[in-house]
Order: structure tokens, then sequence, then C-alpha cells
């Protein structure tokens, strides 16, 4: 979920807010789930607020698609039509990891 610069920040940002429930070798091989809240708090210290949403029901077969949103300082991005939260949680990562590989 994050590479580089981005996952230097991320360690030592986890390292100095006390998530001594879990070392950082547990944190990435627990689920997904469980890191979303820990990535979120993150990209929060950052100001990349991230949010995911329902957005709208497939036509061809009634299904909810998922939409998720970057704001930040300088940026705001979305895009939308994922299956499940997970699948936006996890596209809304990458591209603010993107994002701050790029400002580094």
């Amino acid at each position: 979920m994050t590479t580089g610069k981005n996952k230097e920040q991320f360690e030592e940002w986890y390292v100095n807010n006390d998530y001594e429930m879990m070392d950082l070798r547990s944190f990435y091989n627990s689920r997904f789930e469980m890191q979303i809240g820990v990535l979120l708090a993150y990209y929060d210290s950052l100001d990349q607020n991230i949010t995911v949403e329902p957005t709208f029901m497939d036509a061809d077969n009634g299904e909810m698609k998922w939409m998720y949103t970057i704001e930040s300082h300088a940026v705001g991005t979305g895009k939308c039509g994922w299956e499940t939260r997970n699948e936006a949680y996890k596209e809304a990562f990458k591209k603010a990891n993107e994002l701050i590989n790029k400002d580094v």
C-alpha cells in the first residue's frame, strides 16, 4: 500500500504514534480491514483526507458501486466504479501513495 518515501514516512509515523498493540510486521501481515483505520489516520496526518462512499446502483445488476475522494492541500481527486468498499479504499490508498511520492 505504501512505497518509496511514503513508506518510510508511514513507518516513522507508525512507530511515533504508539501503535504498540502491533509491530510493523504484524501490521503488514494483518487483514486489510484491520489496516484501514491506521492508514486513514496516517493520511489524515498528511492532510490527505480520504473518503469512500456509495455512489450509485449499477443499472445492469442493481449492485452498489463505490467511490473514493482524496482532498488535500492542493489536490482534489476522485474516481468511482468499484464493486466493494475495500476495493475503493485500496485504490484510494494507491492514489494517495502516488501523490505523496510525487510531492517528495
